[in-house]
C-alpha cells in the first residue's frame, strides 16, 4: 500500500524559474572592506558609503544617513563598527556606525579610493563648513548640503563637479543678502 502511494506521489513539480528577473548586486557597503583608521581616538571621520544607517545600543536604527562624506566624530572602535557623533548632520547624532562605512583621508591609500572614496577624501581637504554635510548627486554633478533644495533652505549650495583626468572643482553660490 505504501508503495502505491508513493508511486502515485511522484516528485513534487518545482515552480518554473522566471527568466529575465535578475537578483540586484548586494548593497555597496555590504562589500566593503573597511579602511584602515587612526589608532588615536576620538577622530574625525567621513561617510563613505550611502545610505548609511546609525543605530543605536539596542540595533534600532535611529538614522538613515541618506548623503556622502558627511563629517562624524569617533569616539569608540570595535573589530565592525564605531561608536561616535554625526557631527555634521543637522542635528547631532549619536550611535553605531558600520566601520565600512567610515574614511579618514589621512589612513587612506590615495591609488586604492574609488571615484566617489576620492571625493570624500577631497571634501576633507576643503575648509568650506557647507561641506561638513556631505554631498548628494544631481545628473552630473554633486550638490551640498543634501537638503540644498528645501523649501526655505537660504545657505550656500556647493557644486562640485569631477573633470575626467583632472581634479574636481567646487562653486559655492552664497545666498543673497535680504533687501533693506
Amino acid at each position: 500500500m505504501i508503495w502505491l502511494v508513493l508511486a502515485c506521489g511522484g516528485q513534487p513539480e518545482e515552480a518554473p524559474a522566471v527568466e529575465g528577473v535578475e537578483t540586484p548586486p548586494p548593497r555597496t557597503h555590504e562589500r566593503l572592506k573597511a579602511l584602515p583608521l587612526p589608532d588615536t581616538l576620538p577622530f574625525d571621520a567621513r561617510t563613505r558609503t550611502q545610505p548609511l544607517t546609525l543605530v543605536d545600543e539596542r540595533g534600532q536604527p535611529t538614522l538613515v544617513v541618506e548623503a556622502l562624506g558627511v563629517q562624524v566624530r569617533v569616539e569608540r572602535l570595535l573589530a565592525d563598527r564605531a561608536f561616535g557623533t554625526c557631527t555634521g548632520c543637522r542635528a547631532e547624532v549619536t550611535g553605531w556606525f558600520q566601520r565600512q562605512g567610515l574614511l579618514v583621508a589621512e589612513t587612506a591609500d590615495p591609488a586604492s579610493l574609488s571615484r566617489e572614496e576620492a571625493l570624500v577624501a577631497w571634501l576633507d581637504s576643503q575648509e568650506r563648513p557647507v561641506l561638513a554635510h556631505g554631498v548628494v548627486r544631481r545628473d552630473n554633478v554633486w550638490l551640498a548640503p543634501p537638503w540644498h533644495d528645501e523649501g526655505g533652505y537660504a545657505g550656500p549650495v556647493a557644486t562640485i563637479q569631477w573633470r575626467p583626468g583632472g581634479p574636481f572643482t567646487l562653486s559655492v553660490t552664497e545666498p543673497d543678502p535680504p533687501a533693506q
